[in-house]
């Protein structure tokens, strides 16, 4: 039985792992580590802790009439990435 050195994953190996799948190199660690990528907008730990929408007065400007000004929230964001 001969031992040949080969790369721990090819990058057909690394393509093939699909979008769930991620390698982590860090410092300080004698070895890649093989992980599951948490998507914060699925994970219902995340989802929990998202600001609700701030509401904002409607602003009137001279000359203009009435403009409604919205900020996003990060649910926005989250229905924004699902949609992706």
């Amino acid at each position: 039985e001969v031992l040949e050195k080969r790369a721990l994953m090819l990058p057909q190996e690394l393509k093939a792992m699909g979008p769930e799948k991620q390698v982590i190199l860090y410092e300080g660690l004698a070895h890649p580590v093989l992980c599951r990528k948490i998507r914060y907008y699925k994970d219902g730990y995340f989802t929990r802790r998202l600001m609700p929408k701030v509401g904002i007065e409607p602003l009137e400007l001279e000359g203009a009439g009435k403009v409604e000004l919205r900020i996003s929230s990060n649910e926005g964001v989250a229905r924004a990435l699902r949609a992706t």
